[in-house]
């Protein structure tokens, strides 16, 4: 009996070991794709398992900062989409410093909950690096 659970047991440790984290990165340098880029993202969360770890991170670079520098119909209803994202659990928005100074893009300007990096490229080799997936949408 003792050897059945111990058998048991090392099942559900080989079982939990070998679960994998879903770690991704969404590299969005094009304000053009944000609609892809948000399907990719939202889709990720929503099919995570409940017992799935994950860490998504949406990277905003290139023209895609612009979305915050206009109040255009398209533009706010981006800057909703980005709200959703910022609010749904494992996911995180940022975008990149190099990118807002060229646009002349305040950080105040941003929604709420997005944090910058000081380089959109930079971020997405440090995350491959430490073994995050790169999407492009």
């Amino acid at each position: 009996m003792n050897f059945i659970r111990l058998i048991l047991v090392g099942l559900v440790f080989v079982a939990i070991m070998s679960a994998k984290d879903i770690n991704v990165v969404i590299f969005l340098a094009d304000k053009v794709k944000f609609d892809s880029a948000f399907t990719i993202t939202s889709g990720l969360q929503k099919t995570l398992q409940k017992d799935e770890k994950a860490d998504i991170e949406l990277v905003l670079g290139g023209s895609a900062v612009e979305i915050f520098a206009s109040k255009s119909k398209k533009d706010l209803a981006m800057q909703e989409k980005i709200k959703t994202l910022v609010a749904m659990p494992n996911i995180r928005v940022v975008a990149c410093q190099g990118a807002m100074k060229r646009g002349g893009i305040e950080e105040a300007w941003l929604v709420d909950g997005v944090k910058t990096v000081k380089a959109a490229p930079r971020e997405v080799v440090l995350k491959q690096l430490d073994g995050y997936a790169v999407l492009h949408p």
